[in-house]
């Protein structure tokens, strides 16, 4: 088994935030740093997504990563 690494909670959030841009540059068929630009010109980070990893993230569930 590999070694466990906890995360920060900003780490979370980031992670958090760039599976939200991957998953609606997919659903959009459109290249994620385009999709990147367009959610931090409206503001969606801090007014939304932000929100919602902060929401997530305090249950203190661990994620653990396995190192290869």
């Amino acid at each position: 088994m590999g070694k466990q690494i906890k995360l920060s909670e900003e780490e979370i959030r980031l992670g958090f935030v760039a599976s939200c841009v991957e998953f609606v540059a997919t659903k959009l068929n459109k290249p994620y740093n385009e999709v990147f630009i367009r959610m931090k010109n409206v503001d969606m980070f801090r007014n939304y997504i932000y929100i919602l990893a902060m929401m997530y993230s305090k249950p203190k569930v661990g994620i653990i990563l396995q190192k290869t």
